[in-house]
């Protein structure tokens, strides 16, 4: 009988072959399932980047094609959700060899336009501007240099409008000096007459005119105290200016030499309202001559009594005797005579009060209605107030300054405001090309005013106080314009007088004739004309007797020289000068009203500039999903897979 013990050997090799081929291919199988899902990991993060790309690629066209800023637009996280699912569909239905779907999109994070206090702005427009419009270096450094002009100007206006009203305190004091004179000559009046009745031994007659003179000097002390105290005022307000104005010299907002030719004239003004000066010295004498004068004139009415009772009371020895009167009244009349009734030693008030009033009349005129002064007349301009009630500049800032721009950045600002917003006459002699709204948006940018007329008018006022302030400088070089106003002071106040005085009218002269033509300066910008930033002999054609002659009159004019700077050249300053995250926002204000031209509920901060985003992907088991064995984790035969992804523009 055969033996079975070689047959159940190979039946066990067979077994252990089996099971071996089987784990085998478990293991290959397991390795290729690992394999996928790495290379399904990829894919899936790639499914997420490229609904990224789609979701961000629907930016909003006309934001980029009208101020070359990328934005997406949306409404609700949801709908970025949403659409993100939808863009990561196609994916997923062509992968065959990655069997999932997308299962949830979430928002994790999201940057604004207008986050980070203006500060994504400020990047976009930069990245752009660096390809848009090239800034040399030289650029960086001329307009540095004009901007150290700009401030100068801008220094000088403020502190000649200080001490252009401390001129106006000088001549309000020199009207309580002439009251001091008037007392000092109703008092010689008084001693004339006073005289003239002892002439005439008229005893009643001297006595009530030396009573009136005494009258007058006691009225005197209240006339000088309230000189006194004018004078103190204006001394501690000149204090005060010169304060500001070292200040702003240490600051180096004023060159030396400017300084040095302003500090001539502050000197004039501190020595006329000084305590121990010259004419504050005499005044306050005044008060003790005064007293003695008094004294000595109540003993000349005492002894004018005396002598009147003699000769009343006088009884002649004989019938051939005769009071000689006249003798008896000599005495008293050569003391009299001796007597010198109070006065000043010095020229006191304006002699020319024509000239002044003129000047004042010309002052009110040039600084009433400026706006009028300088627009064209054709020009139209809306006073319609804004559409600010949800504006950027007034719920996304924060109420801080945060720029960080470089000086290039700062010049990129500028030229990007020129180049796509409006300004006022851009229309008309600038720019021909259609920008913006057609209002005073550059302007806006600069000021935030409510209407076109008045951003302008701020704008107006600026350029005028920092043309004045130039101009000024400009006058102090000319020689010959600086006499012509010295001698037109001198001839106001008295060819002889007081010269610290004369010092005062002609800085008001020089501070009124540069600001008259800081008028004729912005009119011209405003046509469209250059106006140099510092004037020569040739562009400052506004003369002396032209300013005297302008009392409502029209402003003179000069053809333009092609020569200078232009308005929005002068805009380009003021918008380096006073750049920060205010005026970020400001010009979002404009993008936002311009845009809703077309897109009545279009939000700057509804424009994503850069998203966060996850997506949940279910996925299926491709070779571990058949076989004899699972493990238990497999059973489901799916898994979750989670990613995220940044994007921004």
């Amino acid at each position: 009988m055969p033996k079975t013990v070689h047959c159940d050997q190979k039946a066990g090799i067979s077994v252990f072959f089996a099971l071996s081929i089987t784990l085998i291919l478990s293991l290959f199988l397991l390795l290729c399932e690992s394999a996928r899902i790495q290379h399904a990991r990829w894919y899936f993060t790639q499914t997420l980047n490229s609904g990224m790309d789609s979701l961000f690629s629907q930016y909003h066209r006309r934001l980029w094609e009208d101020y070359r800023l990328l934005g997406l637009e949306f409404y609700s996280f949801k709908q970025l959700e949403d659409e993100l699912l939808a863009f990561e569909k196609p994916y997923i239905d062509a992968a065959d060899f990655f069997p999932a779907k997308a299962e949830s999109a979430e928002v994790l994070d999201l940057t604004l336009l207008t986050d980070d206090n203006g500060g994504i702005f400020e990047q976009q427009l930069s990245d752009y501007m660096k390809y848009g419009i090239v800034v040399s270096l030289a650029d960086e450094l001329n307009i540095q240099d004009f901007l150290g002009m700009v401030k100068e100007g801008n220094s000088i206006s403020q502190i000649s409008s200080l001490y252009e009203g401390h001129t106006k305190e000088a001549v309000s004091l020199e009207e309580k000096l002439e009251a001091i004179d008037q007392i000092l000559k109703q008092q010689r009046r008084y001693y004339e007459d006073a005289g003239q009745s002892l002439e005439d031994c008229d005893c009643s007659g001297f006595v009530d005119n030396t009573q009136c003179m005494i009258g007058e000097l006691e009225r005197l002390p209240t006339a000088i105290q309230k000189y006194e105290k004018a004078a103190d005022v204006l001394y501690e307000k000149l204090k005060e200016s010169r304060a500001m104005a070292d200040e702003e010299f240490q600051s180096g907002s004023i060159s030396e030499s400017t300084y040095a030719s302003l500090n001539e004239e502050i000197l004039e003004y501190e020595s006329y309202a000084a305590v121990d000066g010259e004419r504050r010295t005499e005044i306050q004498g005044l008060i003790s001559e005064a007293s003695s004068a008094r004294s000595c004139l109540e003993m000349m009415i005492d002894e004018a009594e005396d002598i009147h009772e003699y000769i009343m009371n006088w009884e002649p020895e004989d019938e051939e005797d005769e009071l000689d009167e006249d003798s008896l009244w000599e005495p008293l009349r050569e003391r009299f005579r001796d007597f010198r009734p109070l006065s000043l030693g010095f020229s006191k008030g304006v002699e020319d009060k024509e000239s002044e009033r003129k000047l004042e009349s010309i002052q009110q005129f040039l600084k009433g209605e400026l706006l009028n002064l300088v627009i064209p007349k054709d020009a139209s301009l809306s006073s319609e107030a804004l559409k600010l009630e949800d504006a950027p500049s007034l719920v996304c800032h924060d109420g801080t300054d945060s720029s960080t721009l470089s000086i290039a950045g700062r010049l990129y600002l500028a030229e990007y405001v020129l180049h796509h917003m409006h300004y006022f006459g851009r229309d008309t002699y600038q720019d021909k090309e259609a920008k913006g709204s057609g209002g005073a948006e550059a302007e806006y940018i600069l000021y935030g005013k409510t209407n076109d007329r008045e951003n302008l008018s701020q704008a107006v006022n600026e350029l005028l106080a920092i043309r004045t302030g130039l101009n000024l400088v400009y006058l102090y070089k000319d020689r010959g314009k600086y006499q012509e106003a010295k001698a037109l002071a001198a001839a106001i106040t008295g060819i002889t007088g007081f010269a610290p005085l004369v010092s005062l009218v002609c800085f008001f002269i020089l501070s009124l004739w540069a600001f008259a033509q800081a008028v004729c300066d912005v009119r011209d910008l405003l046509k469209g004309n250059k106006v140099p930033l510092l004037h020569d002999h040739g562009s400052f054609y506004l003369s002396l007797s032209g300013l005297m002659a302008l009392t409502g009159g029209a402003l003179p004019e000069q053809e333009d020289r092609g020569k200078g700077m232009s308005y929005p050249d002068y805009l380009r300053i003021l918008l380096f000068a006073k750049q920060d995250s205010l005026m970020d926002y400001r010009c979002m204000d404009i993008i936002q009203l311009n845009l809703r031209r077309t897109q009545k509920d279009f939000r700057m901060d509804s424009c994503l500039h850069a998203l966060e985003a996850g997506s949940a992907f279910r996925s299926y088991y491709l070779f571990s999903s058949v076989g004899l064995f699972r493990n238990a984790s497999l059973t489901s035969g799916s898994y979750l897979w989670k990613s995220s992804a940044c994007y921004s523009y």
